[in-house]
């Protein structure tokens, strides 16, 4: 073919770019998005010890919630999204803010993960479960949260495919 050039980049050039932008969507979520806390205060749902829980039990913390599914196998998606949560509370705490923060990370799989597998996954992640909250609930529950901050899961064959959604 004449007239055509194609740069190829290699692969781990591409992974950080893909990473980097992530990580900068992930901030500007973190930093603009705010939930619209009054209507989540009546969802219900089941967190990883078993244990019936709803957002009300958080009202007096600052809440940064992601969206993730325990077997997620892309690294550039929900296992950053762990790591990153990870990071950002450590630093929320080495920075000494005046109100506690506290990290809920709702599945987007409930028919696969419950509360073993959630919790399985955060002691995979070596989470300090004092800090951080894993939530299913019945797919219809978890549907309604996750189209309410327009992260709505498409099942794949393999893969659950959405969009990396965190709200503070």
């Amino acid at each position: 073919v004449t007239g055509v050039q194609t740069c190829a980049l290699p692969i781990w050039t591409m992974r950080l770019r893909f990473r980097l932008r992530m990580i900068l969507t992930y901030f500007l979520f973190f930093l603009c998005a705010q939930a619209r806390g009054a209507d989540l205060k009546d969802m219900k749902f089941i967190d990883h010890e078993g244990r019936a829980t709803s957002f009300a039990q958080w009202q007096s913390s600052n809440v940064l919630l992601s969206f993730i599914y325990a077997q997620c196998p892309m690294p550039e998606m929900c296992p950053l999204t762990m790591s990153t949560n990870k990071k950002i509370h450590s630093e929320w705490l080495k920075e000494g803010k005046p109100f506690p923060l506290h990290i809920v990370m709702a599945t987007l799989d409930p028919e696969e993960d419950g509360p073993q597998e959630l919790k399985d996954y955060g002691k995979d992640n070596r989470v300090n479960f004092d800090n951080f909250t894993f939530l299913t609930g019945s797919k219809n529950e978890m549907a309604d949260l996750s189209s309410y901050f327009n992260s709505a899961p498409i099942p794949g064959e393999k893969l659950i495919n959405h969009k990396v959604v965190t709200v503070l």
